[in-house]
């Protein structure tokens, strides 16, 4: 006979352990302290196996029986509902201890490779200090999509429009990979890509255009040479104007990488000479910096090769450009 809510609360418990049965498989067991503990009897593998289903009252006779027919229903399957039990039970111990700080680490960790040190420098600074504090040691899988949405809030209401968009992108992927990992579903995801329409519009930036005229070119070094920086400053600029390469190859660059110029005999013509960018020191993705055929050579005029000159008096051997300044003030 099936058993009944009053008939299990009214059970009272004896000197030893004594079973009360349901149906299909499913009973409860009562303790000498008065525990009652639900229990499902089914056989696997030709052996008879038992399920601990959970307490009384906690887990009603109703819920009993649901948790009955799902382990049945994975009997029918082919599948252990004990095995799968500890397999959700560790799912979830899993899911409790990948906080987002955990899943951001692993994220940035496996991008480094495929970065610039300054890029993920930058991506790094911006996790611990825009989005860790906020939501850092929470579990992935309990973070909303309005708590995003208010860390990026905080990055907009200090004018930094397209860094909220930015690390926008930066959860996104987080998310995406927790996703792999089967800690969060599908609609957070949408819900984090649907966060780009309710951000600020970027602000149009002022135009820049290049100088492509000589006579705006001399003059823009004329300012620069009326300016009160450095004489370095005033070189680099030349130099610059004369090369046509980034401002950061420039400014990092060692003595070695110029040929066919003899420094010591100011008098002795140049031999070709030559500026030899190597791939490493060029603006390109991670796996294309060790590749010697990305490196940037840069044929040298005698102009250039004057302004050289003139750095190599002023500095020697030491790097070309202690003491430069970013710009004309």
């Amino acid at each position: 006979m099936a058993l009944t809510h009053n008939k299990i609360a009214n059970a009272k418990p004896a000197s030893r352990d004594y079973k009360l049965f349901d149906s299909k498989g499913l009973f409860l067991i009562v303790s000498p302290a008065g525990g009652k503990s639900w229990r499902f009897k089914y056989r696997f593998g030709e052996r008879e196996r038992l399920l601990t289903l959970g307490k009384f009252p906690d887990l009603g006779l109703v819920a009993a029986r649901e948790a009955r027919t799902k382990a049945a229903e994975l009997l029918a399957q082919g599948k252990n509902p004990a095995i799968e039990k500890k397999k959700v039970k560790m799912q979830r111990r899993a899911a409790s201890e990948a906080t987002f700080r955990k899943l951001g680490n692993e994220w940035l960790a496996d991008m480094k490779p495929t970065w610039s040190l300054s890029n993920y420098t930058r991506v790094k600074n911006r996790l611990e200090r825009d989005l860790f504090p906020q939501f850092g040691s929470i579990p992935i899988g309990d973070i909303e999509s309005e708590a995003i949405l208010r860390a990026l809030r905080r990055i907009e209401a200090r004018g930094s429009i397209e860094t909220a968009k930015r690390v926008r992108g930066y959860v996104h992927s987080i998310f995406k990979r927790a996703k792999g990992e089967r800690l969060v579903d599908l609609p957070i995801l949408m819900e984090i890509d649907e966060i780009k329409s309710a951000l600020k519009p970027a602000r149009r930036g002022r135009r820049q255009p290049a100088l492509t005229e000589i006579a705006d070119i001399i003059e823009f070094q004329r300012c620069v040479d009326r300016s009160t920086s450095n004489l370095l400053t005033k070189l680099a600029s030349r130099l610059l104007g004369l090369t046509l390469v980034r401002v950061g190859v420039l400014r990092a660059a060692p003595w070695s990488e110029f040929q066919g110029i003899d420094w010591d005999d100011p008098d002795t013509p140049p031999d070709q000479p030559i500026w030899r960018i190597p791939a490493s020191r060029m603006k390109l993705v991670v796996e294309d910096k060790d590749n010697p055929a990305f490196g940037h050579d840069v044929p040298l005029c005698h102009q250039a090769v004057e302004v050289l000159r003139i750095i190599r008096m002023i500095t020697g051997s030491l790097p070309m450009w202690i003491g430069v300044q970013k710009g004309p003030r």
